[in-house]
């Protein structure tokens, strides 16, 4: 699926043969030891062993479980070889958004990041205001997870359950753990165009702060 394709289609490619994945990793690993390269893979639930990108990492302090950087870009970023050694690196803001685009600027963007010291609710507090829309809110909802936030300029409301009409399946909050939403036209008789969807990582909840 993408801006040119709009409907979901299944690959014919396995993804160990000729697939996606096997095309993104075995290109991401031949830039190791490659000069001006730089190759970053993190992970949320960290395993139990013992310029503008930089900044949008220095807000959500990604877990790297493997890096790599060539030394003359760890020269001149400084910061985001510390990021990757995951060392936390002083910021001036607690948010940031980034106006982004496809190649063919056929899709805008908007790529948004916090840190922990902002505090609040990425949706009720930062995403919602900054579209100027309400959200319909599909997060993972278990202990100490935010109510549907209604009497704001820009209501938030949590999606307790989706309706799959292709296979018939009816998917509950708690069996889900996808982070999306979506915007709420303000008015059902005015055509909308200003419609977003949002893809993260961030659940409703106050340890998502």
């Amino acid at each position: 699926m993408n801006p040119d394709q709009r409907n979901w289609e299944l690959s014919k490619y396995p993804i160990t043969d000729s697939g996606m994945m096997k095309n993104t990793f075995e290109s991401m690993f031949k830039l190791i030891n490659k000069p001006d390269s730089v190759i970053g893979m993190y992970n949320d639930e960290i395993p139990n062993v013992t310029t503008t990108s930089v900044t949008q990492f220095t807000l959500a302090r990604p877990l790297f479980q493997s890096a790599y950087i060539s030394p003359s870009v760890k020269l001149k970023f400084p910061d985001l070889a510390k990021l990757l050694e995951n060392t936390k690196v002083p910021t001036e803001s607690q948010n940031n958004i980034v106006e982004l685009q496809t190649a063919n600027k056929a899709l805008q963007l908007k790529h948004f990041s916090k840190s922990s010291d902002f505090g609040k609710d990425l949706y009720a507090d930062f995403v919602a205001p900054t579209l100027k829309k309400s959200l319909d809110t599909e997060t993972w909802q278990h202990d100490g997870s935010l109510p549907s936030a209604c009497h704001r300029q820009y209501s938030v409301k949590n999606i307790k359950s989706i309706y799959i009409e292709v296979s018939k399946t009816t998917i509950t909050n708690p069996h889900d753990h996808a982070k999306w939403a979506v915007t709420v036209s303000s008015n059902d008789l005015v055509e909308d165009t200003n419609n977003w969807v949002c893809l993260g990582d961030i659940n409703r909840q106050v340890n998502n702060y």
